[in-house]
């Protein structure tokens, strides 16, 4: 169910799955507004032919794009706890158990997969400006 107080009595799966759903929903809205934001400017700058200003920009907001990635990360990560707790509320309670164990063993994948992917991704958000490094640019 969805009620946080079902007979008077606290259920768990429901406060869960509005602070996940609450969570998800927030970090979604900042990693979107976050990479339209990079996007929209950094396109600005390369379509003025101003690739220097472009490279600055990555640079310079590479900080919050860490930051929009990890909350794009949590939001996805959320989503599927939400998905799963809806799925297993609704089960009977006998395939509550070895569906949760499931949804344990899919999300785990999944967070393995996606973690190896964004570290190797992590090398195309450093050193954006051409012959300098995030060391030269911090003195």
């Amino acid at each position: 169910g969805t009620e946080l107080f079902p007979d008077g009595h606290f259920d768990l799966i429901s406060g869960i799955l509005l602070a996940s759903s609450t969570i998800s929903a927030v970090c979604g809205v900042y990693a979107t507004t976050v990479f339209s934001m990079c996007v929209l400017y950094g396109k600005t700058a390369l379509g003025l032919d101003r690739e220097d200003v472009y490279y600055k920009f990555m640079e310079s907001t590479r900080d919050c794009r860490i930051r929009g990635c990890k909350a794009f990360s949590t939001s996805l990560l959320l989503f599927l706890v939400d998905i799963f707790l809806i799925a297993i509320d609704k089960l009977p309670e006998q395939a509550q158990g070895p569906a949760a164990i499931l949804a344990f063993a899919t999300t785990f994948f999944g967070c393995k997969e996606f973690i190896h992917i964004t570290k190797s991704a992590s090398p195309m958000s450093e050193d954006m400006i051409p012959g300098s490094t995030s060391e030269k640019l911090e003195e």
